[in-house]
């Protein structure tokens, strides 16, 4: 963590629920992706809109790829460059807003096993924007895995209105929420092969 990012989340340290779900959706991708790693050690997995993931440094195996915005991606290589991980890894810049996905993707057409990861992202896309995601998604690779997490427009009225507010006076944008988030994925041609819930996952694991 820079002290750039230290001053940025401190103003959050006081929402424990909120961060104790944030470890808990992590520790159960780890988990996935792991027990796939176990199975498949050259697994090629793609994170779509990775942030700061060092999931590539910290897991035993795989072929990643790391897509996010330039500015992020120049502040991580700066920070954990790629060259430096244990497995493959590759950084790929793209604007969400204006870059085609499926361009990007074209790359790695027809190349399977595939895992896609989209941590933390959907809750801030549009629902237009997510389904342009997953239609680039599912014609470039027919038969990959996603994991994905989605927040229901209920959740969002009980529990998050004012995280979101908060985030929002910081500058930060998210995506209408919906009743059946899953339903989008689903019409995206996916076919849901486990649910869990964050929040009794949370329970479960004993984070407060």
């Amino acid at each position: 963590m820079t002290a750039e990012a230290d001053a940025v989340f401190a103003r959050f340290k006081r929402f424990k629920g909120p961060n104790a779900s944030n470890v808990t959706r992590h520790r159960l991708i780890d988990d996935w992706l792991r027990d796939r790693l176990r199975n498949t050690p050259d697994l090629r997995i793609i994170l779509l809109g990775a942030g700061f993931d060092t999931r590539a440094f910290r897991l035993a195996g795989g072929r990643w790829i790391e897509f996010d915005q330039p500015a992020n991606i120049t502040v991580k290589e700066a920070a954990l460059p790629a060259s430096g991980a244990p497995n493959s890894l590759q950084r790929i810049a793209i604007d969400f807003a204006t870059g085609l996905l499926a361009e990007r993707l074209a790359p790695w057409v027809g190349e399977k096993p595939i895992t896609v990861v989209i941590e933390g992202v959907a809750t801030y896309l549009r629902q237009a924007e997510l389904r342009r995601t997953l239609d680039a998604l599912v014609r470039t690779f027919p038969k990959h895995v996603l994991i994905c997490d989605l927040m229901t427009a209920k959740f969002v009225r009980l529990y998050s209105g004012w995280l979101r507010r908060w985030v929002e006076e910081m500058g930060g944008r998210f995506g209408e929420a919906v009743d059946d988030p899953a339903g989008t994925v689903i019409d995206a041609g996916y076919r849901q092969l486990v649910q869990v819930s964050i929040i009794e996952k949370a329970r479960e694991l004993g984070a407060s």
